[in-house]
Formats: structure tokens, C-alpha cells, sequence
């Protein structure tokens, strides 16, 4: 059963002082399988959301991370079953912005793609859900494969040397989930720049927009006509991933609004406007 023991060793999620460090680790019952019982053949994946309504916490430190973990423990599956240990409706107030993060970025790992004919589960399994079922089974329910923990800091490593296939990896699963061609090559230059209003937000980003819009004063005269402003949150992860995967040159400013920019086609260019830097930080 899928319970976890007083030592907690196994970190599922980032350890911050100021959120909760979801932990878990097994609890050894020294007796023989009881005769009835279910058993759950596919892998499956036990994940922590850390901030499930921040799109670069759920997409770099909870999804992709499970991907990394089955491939380096050399179990790499296409159709894992994943198994939050929070729900969107339990985990936090803004449960349809979670659900859409959920939807976009942690479902296609379960191999479900828009041009199957077998449609994709409503919502990932919780461990509420589970529990549930073993209640009403009245007997336990058992996994042949379970991976726990695994968890990688995607933000504060100085290097990700070597996991560069596996984010390639990442993209195109992602892609073809929400039927968006990974393959595609642009054949000429397409400028995206990424609207947040707020903070973290450019605050003359109407400027800027219409600054390239007009030629970047003759530096990019051939992107006048090519350059979209995209507002994320108006927009489906579709739609996001659409544009995003055919632009070759994107402006944002930093932070979660910036965290799909990975999913540009290789060789694109990314342009962050970073609030944090300032002149003093510099040697000129």
C-alpha cells in the first residue's frame, strides 16, 4: 500500500523555508502478501506539486522531473500513471489555473496525445482517489512498479549538462499531446513578445511592441510585419504552444511567464527582460 513511514526520507518536491517539503518514505510491514489483493501493473509515479499554480515550478520541477528520474532509472515508459499526492481541488484556491497546468504539462507524460483514439483521463489520479478505492475494494491494492522521489532543482543547479536530449525529450511529448508538430522548422523569422501584466511585467511593453513592429529603428526592419504580442493567460496551452513553437525571436520579461520560452524551435532566440539586474551589478 502506498503509505508512508515516520522517516520521510525521500524528498518529493523543493525544500523551502516557507512552503511545505513533502516527504515520503516506505513502511516495511514484515508479513507475506495477503492472497486477495489488486495489483497495479504499470508504473506509476507518485509527484508532489510545489506550487501547482506557477508554470515554471509545475513544468521544471515537477513534470519534467518525473520524466528524468524514469529515464536515468532506466524505466522509461511512454504511459506511466501519475499519482498527485495533492488534487488541484485540495492543493490551492485557484483550482482552474492548477487544472490548466495539470491539463498542459504533466498529462502528456501519460502518453495521450490529441490524435488518439483513446481519450485522456479528466484529471491525474490523487492519493485521495486511491485511498478511496481500497476502502471500497476492502483489500489491498498493490503496485508492481512505483517510483518515488527523484525530485530535481531545475532553477538553482549551475548545470543541466547532459539533459539536454531529455528536455528535448520533454518538448516533443508535450508538443504532440496538445498536437502541435515538434518537427516544425520556421523558414523565416517571427518575433514573439510576452505580455504580463502586473508584477514582473514590462511596464512599457506597448512601446516596446510597437518599437519592433516599426523596424527597431531599421535594425529589424524585416520583422515589421511578423511580430505578435501574446498574452498567455487570454490563451489556451494550444494556442501558447502554437506560437510559441513557430517563433524564432521571443521578448519576455522574467519569471513563470517565461517558462514555456524551452519550447521554442532550436537554434530561436530568447531575449529576458530582467527586472533583478541593474547597472551596479556589473564591471563596464
Amino acid at each position: 500500500m502506498l503509505r508512508s513511514g515516520a522517516h520521510g526520507f525521500l524528498g518529493l518536491n523543493k525544500h523551502v523555508r516557507y512552503k511545505h517539503h513533502a516527504r515520503w518514505s516506505p513502511e516495511l510491514v514484515p508479513y507475506p502478501l495477503p492472497a486477495e489483493h489488486d495489483m497495479l501493473q504499470n508504473l506509476h509515479l507518485l509527484s508532489a506539486p510545489f506550487i501547482p499554480t506557477n508554470l515554471g515550478h509545475v513544468i521544471w520541477e515537477e513534470a519534467f522531473p518525473l520524466l528524468l528520474a524514469m529515464a536515468q532509472l532506466g524505466i522509461y515508459t511512454e504511459r506511466p500513471t501519475i499519482v498527485r499526492t495533492l488534487g488541484c481541488n485540495e492543493s490551492t484556491k485557484g483550482v482552474r489555473l492548477c487544472r490548466k497546468f495539470e491539463s498542459g504539462f504533466v498529462r502528456p507524460l501519460q502518453g495521450h496525445d490529441a490524435a488518439s483514439s483513446e481519450a485522456p483521463p479528466s484529471a491525474l489520479q490523487t492519493l485521495r482517489e486511491l485511498r478511496a478505492r481500497v476502502a471500497s475494494l476492502r483489500r489491498p491494492v498493490c503496485f508492481a512498479r512505483l517510483l518515488v522521489g527523484g525530485y530535481h532543482d531545475m532553477f538553482n543547479a549551475e548545470s543541466h549538462a547532459g539533459k539536454e536530449p531529455l528536455i528535448a525529450l520533454y518538448r516533443e511529448r508535450v508538443l504532440q499531446f496538445h498536437g502541435v508538430d515538434p518537427a516544425y522548422v520556421p523558414t523565416e523569422h517571427r518575433a514573439l513578445l510576452l505580455r504580463k501584466d502586473g508584477r514582473r511585467g514590462m511596464a512599457n511593453v506597448d512601446a516596446v511592441f510597437d518599437f519592433m513592429r516599426g523596424g527597431c529603428d531599421g535594425q529589424c526592419d524585416e520583422l515589421r510585419s511578423r511580430v505578435q504580442m501574446m498574452s498567455p493567460q487570454l490563451l489556451t496551452i494550444r494556442e501558447q504552444l502554437e506560437a510559441i513553437s513557430r517563433a524564432t525571436i521571443a521578448v519576455s520579461p522574467a519569471g513563470g511567464v517565461s517558462m514555456a520560452l524551452p519550447f521554442l524551435p532550436q537554434g530561436a532566440c530568447v531575449i529576458l527582460v530582467n527586472y533583478q539586474a541593474c547597472l551596479q551589478q556589473w564591471e563596464l
